[in-house]
């Protein structure tokens, strides 16, 4: 009986939205771009019109909207794309889909991350177990606005997330690296490798740990040279001198246990074993 009677409804509803948009029509010519969404009321006040199908109208206009935006004719067609989403969240605050497809829309054809942001953000508020919401913004940050900080922040979100994936640990482990906090990286990523239950994570976490143990011991050793060099008005001749001198507690070795490779005449440190990953950045 609720299907029959949410059939006519809805039969009722295209009909006089059919009988009004004909009307709207003859007039089109001096309606500015993108009128259609102007006369939409909020989708709270739309809740009360539904009577209990909030969703299936979200449905109804999250599917519109699609549309309009895909109208390429139109050049103002995401002028109210803000107000669209947020009438299609207001009606069905748990509906994933359209967080996600109006943020890569807001990001990719508008140009707009803090427009995508607003709208994940209200997805992350109404949806706080979902974690892809969150991934979504963290990957944005970092792709985007190269923001790293802020990727952490919706990674660390996307982590507290029931059934979160392991992918994002790497993701969030990666961004200390781009911002140049290395240390961090290799704890973080020293932590992935020694907690890894699979094999494929385990060999991807070695590699990221292995090259950050390398890139930190180097640059340790370099400050050490640069040190000494500044005391004693020449380089050390050996690694050794900078523990003898108290420049250094202790040489540094890779994970493989191997010694540093060092060039008095240049003061220029190498790693013992190559590095696993094809990275420059950093070094």
């Amino acid at each position: 009986m609720r299907r029959i009677f949410a059939f006519a409804f809805f039969s009722l509803l295209a009909t006089c939205i059919f009988r009004v948009q004909a009307m709207l029509d003859v007039l089109r010519k001096d309606l500015p771009a993108g009128y259609e969404i102007l006369y939409l009321p909020s989708g709270k006040y739309l809740q009360l019109l539904t009577f209990g199908y909030q969703g299936v109208f979200a449905d109804f206009v999250y599917l519109w909207s699609i549309q309009y935006t895909t109208n390429l004719e139109d050049p103002d067609r995401f002028k109210n794309i803000e107000q669209m989403y947020k009438i299609i969240n207001e009606l069905d605050p748990q509906y994933v889909d359209p967080y996600q497809i109006g943020a890569m829309e807001m990001i990719y054809e508008l140009r707009n991350p803090e427009m995508a942001f607003r709208l994940l953000d209200r997805g992350i508020r109404n949806l706080p177990n979902n974690w892809s919401i969150a991934m979504d913004a963290g990957f944005y940050a970092y792709m985007q606005e190269k923001d790293y900080d802020r990727a952490v922040k919706y990674f660390d979100i996307a982590l507290s997330c029931p059934d979160a994936p392991t992918l994002i640990h790497r993701l969030r482990a990666d961004m200390f690296r781009r911002k140049g906090d290395l240390v961090t990286a290799r704890n973080f990523w020293g932590e992935i490798y020694k907690t890894a239950v699979d094999e494929r994570t385990k060999r991807i976490s070695y590699n990221h740990y292995f090259d950050l143990v390398q890139d930190v011991d180097i640059a340790q050793l370099r400050h050490a040279i640069d040190a000494y060099t500044t005391a004693t008005g020449h380089r050390p001749a050996r690694l050794s001198r900078l523990i003898e001198e108290g420049f250094l507690q202790q040489l540094p070795r890779n994970l493989e246990g191997e010694d540093y490779l060092y060039d008095p005449r240049t003061g220029k440190i190498d790693p013992p074993t190559p590095f696993k990953l094809n990275r420059q950045e950093a070094r």
